[in-house]
């Protein structure tokens, strides 16, 4: 192994055998920043918000543009289950299907638990002044969320960053962690959207995401190659994830094996002779998401 992965895997280890989810998570958002875990925690405890979705409108959701005014109504958040849900979803995908899965995730919430859900949700949560810092934080920011909610449209895995947020918050809390799958379904169009999503969900491999930096696409998939061992052990914990939650149907995804397995070999094996750099992109929630 290279030094560099050596230095993921002690980190990872270190912060599974003290069970602290995150130290884990700050380890990690270390590894992406280039900085201690001491730094990444102290940091992300001092930047972490959240919104209510009464907050918020259609409009707010419908476009990436950054907009100051929406960080102005968040609120400060405390790590320790000081947010209901992670908001983990592609800017590519329908912004009116996201909208009206939101409202139906938080309406379920709030019959439940008598109030509306605290929401991270990028375009508000991250400040657009210091975009890079936040981003660097976004481990630890799933650390302190109770639930993974993915809105998982069309583009959602091909996302590179998409995959890396449920990559940190699978290896945090284990397969057993809360994660809720929504479908983006657009209507008119439920058949062929909920047959390229269960397609997609059958077949899914980290190997094919994509980010718009080509050196993050190395660094992030050698990262979860270390927690892992391997691409295809994430894939597997991954696929198991959506079978349980009958996301998809177990046959589909007995069809597929050889043909993954003979692109993911293709990959890792590119993967694992390079080298990865310490940069993330400033720009990478706009254009990655």
């Amino acid at each position: 192994l290279s030094s560099w992965r050596q230095r993921v895997q002690g980190m990872l280890s270190h912060a599974a055998e003290t069970n602290a989810t995150q130290r884990a998570a700050a380890g990690i958002a270390g590894l992406l920043g280039d900085e201690t875990t001491r730094n990444a925690l102290a940091r992300a405890t001092a930047r972490f918000r959240c919104i209510h979705l009464s907050d918020l409108s259609a409009a707010d959701v419908a476009t990436n543009s950054p907009s100051p005014v929406l960080f102005a109504r968040t609120q400060s958040a405390s790590l320790k289950h000081g947010c209901d849900a992670f908001i983990s979803h592609s800017w590519s995908d329908d912004s009116a299907a996201k909208w009206t899965a939101l409202q139906g995730w938080c309406a379920d919430f709030e019959a439940q638990h008598g109030r509306e859900p605290r929401l991270w949700f990028d375009k508000c949560c991250v400040d657009q002044t210091n975009i890079e810092d936040d981003l660097r934080c976004l481990p630890v920011f799933l650390s302190g969320c109770s639930t993974l909610l993915v809105l998982c449209g069309e583009s959602y895995l091909t996302r590179l960053w998409c995959i890396m947020e449920l990559f940190t918050f699978t290896h945090m809390h284990g397969e057993a962690g809360e994660i809720e799958f929504v479908p983006l379904i657009r209507p008119g169009q439920e058949q062929s959207d909920s047959k390229l999503i269960n397609e997609q969900l059958a077949n899914f491999d980290a190997a094919t995401c994509r980010s718009s930096k080509p050196g993050e696409e190395d660094r992030f998939l050698g990262i979860i190659c270390a927690a892992f061992g391997s691409l295809e052990e994430f894939n597997k914990v991954v696929r198991s994830i959506f079978q349980q939650r009958d996301m998809i149907p177990s046959q589909m995804c007995d069809n597929v094996v050889a043909i993954r397995s003979q692109k993911r070999d293709n990959v890792i094996v590119g993967i694992e002779d390079r080298k990865y750099g310490s940069n993330i992109s400033s720009d990478a929630i706009c254009e990655d998401h």
